[in-house]
């Protein structure tokens, strides 16, 4: 997996683009053993979903550039690396272009309040 990662961040910046936020929050796997199982099975596994309805502050309706509900990532403690895993990596909304870099990485707003 170590190195489907270190291939696809190859990928992103051979397009002249940084990620910005590569994490265990923004990638996906194939899991083969668990990709014909039930719907059932799968939740044995990863538990029900948590599903919350979003909602406006002021009651207002939605605009329909928002989701209905939101969904809690899965949590998936019992994980067993298979041999072979397709990588997937999303979320590129703190992604940039190679040159123009933020003047501040997000982990350091945290640490220094900045």
């Amino acid at each position: 997996m170590s190195k489907q990662l270190l291939e696809a961040a190859n990928f992103i910046h051979g397009a002249g683009m940084c990620h910005g936020d590569i994490s265990g929050r923004n990638m996906a796997f194939s899991s083969t053993h668990l990709a014909h199982k039930t719907e059932e099975k799968l939740f044995g596994v990863l538990g029900t979903p948590e599903i919350e309805p979003l909602a406006r502050i002021d009651r207002l309706p939605l605009g329909n550039e928002f989701p209905a509900q939101l969904v809690k990532a899965a949590e998936w403690v019992d994980w067993v690396d298979e041999d072979e895993e397709d990588i997937r990596i999303f979320d590129v909304g703190e992604s940039f272009l190679q040159g123009e870099e933020p003047r501040e990485a997000g982990p350091t707003r945290y640490i220094t309040g900045a």
